[in-house]
């Protein structure tokens, strides 16, 4: 019974480091993955902020399909090869680094681009087109 349960425990260790092992292969088709993702989240901002024309329109409504999904199954993967470090962490400490990893760029990001808006605002050539950005009425370029 001791040794079967050592050879669990072994077993178990073995799957737990085999989960870390990272091969460059792997490691560069996350990263070309994650990039991919990148560039169809700013491909959907820039055409959904502009007027597009129609043959442009259906890509940009298959890219909304999929853009999230992407980010969502690269997360997922990376959550599982890393369960075992979170599961040592606890709950409380990846829940705090959790948040300080996304809401302290978010908080950072909101505050710049508000003043960004800010001084955008003061000038009466860009006053219509931040209002508009605000109001989220606006699509297109100011002229």
């Amino acid at each position: 019974m001791i040794a079967y349960r050592w050879i669990n425990v072994v077993a178990k260790e073995k799957e737990i480091v085999s989960m870390y092992v990272k091969n460059e292969y792997e490691h560069s088709t996350i990263q070309m993955l994650r990039g991919f993702a990148i560039l169809l989240v700013v491909f959907h901002h820039v055409a959904n902020a502009i007027t597009v024309p129609s043959v442009v329109a259906t890509a940009v409504s298959i890219v909304n399909r999929i853009h999230v999904v992407v980010f969502f199954v690269i997360a997922g993967y990376l959550f599982e090869k890393n369960k075992v470090k979170y599961m040592q962490l606890g709950l409380a400490n990846f829940c705090k680094n959790k948040f300080l990893q996304l809401m302290v760029p978010y908080f950072i990001f909101s505050f710049a681009f508000s003043m960004l808006l800010y001084v955008l605002a003061l000038f009466p050539m860009t006053t219509s087109f931040v209002h508009g950005i605000g109001n989220g009425i606006h699509k297109g370029i100011p002229k």
